[in-house]
């Protein structure tokens, strides 16, 4: 994230820079990610006019990646930024902007990021990825975290289990075949309900969150 704040205020460079601090850890904090990866700058005496007003005034854009910051995550920024600007501007005068980009607007040694060198970039909350990582990851597909969350591999682990299940009635506790296919099936047949239960509810928390976003 690079955050450029300008206000209409004198602001002194020891006064700035503890500014600039204040902003790192707040946005660090928010996005979960390494100090060293927000970039901050503070410039006093700009000439801004915010609601027809020239004094004691603030514009603060937070420059960010598509979908790197949630709603909650926007108004936490907002609101510290605005508390943090208070011995400069009025509340009613800072206006906090959140601009979003690719990876490719953003170039480091020259280059843009994904080509021939690969650079650092954020992708999610707290996730450092290059962009050849984050092509590998699209290649493979979700990873087996990944499935076990949405349960796309439980009807397989479910199949796994009852066999193995059927083995230990007939290997160690001795049961009849019919008493084995019971107990497997029934087994089986919980597993199934088990699922479908939990499928239910993921699905219910994946639109929960996504009317979240929407809001």
């Amino acid at each position: 994230p690079t955050i450029r704040i300008e206000a209409t205020s004198l602001i002194k460079a020891e006064v700035g820079e503890k500014l600039q601090k204040r902003v790192t850890a707040l946005v660090s904090s928010a996005l979960s990610i390494k100090k060293e990866f927000v970039s901050v700058g503070v410039f006093g005496s700009s000439q801004w006019s915010v609601g027809g007003h020239t004094d004691e005034a603030a514009v603060v854009s937070v420059l960010t990646l598509h979908d790197q910051l949630g709603r909650s995550q926007r108004t936490a920024i907002a609101d510290g930024i605005t508390r943090a600007l208070a011995p400069f501007a009025k509340s009613d005068r800072v206006q906090v902007l959140f601009p979003q980009i690719g990876l490719s607007h953003i170039a480091i040694e020259g280059k843009l990021l994904g080509e021939d060198k690969p650079h650092s970039a954020v992708r999610g909350p707290g996730r450092i990825l290059t962009p050849g990582q984050m092509k590998q990851d699209e290649d493979l597909g979700p990873s087996i975290g990944e499935q076990l969350q949405r349960m796309d591999s439980a009807p397989i682990i479910l199949v796994v289990a009852v066999m193995i299940i059927g083995v230990l009635c007939q290997k160690y506790f001795f049961l009849p075949q019919e008493i084995t296919f019971l107990v497997s099936f029934s087994s089986f047949f919980l597993g199934l309900i088990v699922i479908g239960m939990m499928k239910s509810r993921i699905k219910a928390r994946q639109k929960m969150h996504a009317n979240k976003k929407k809001q």
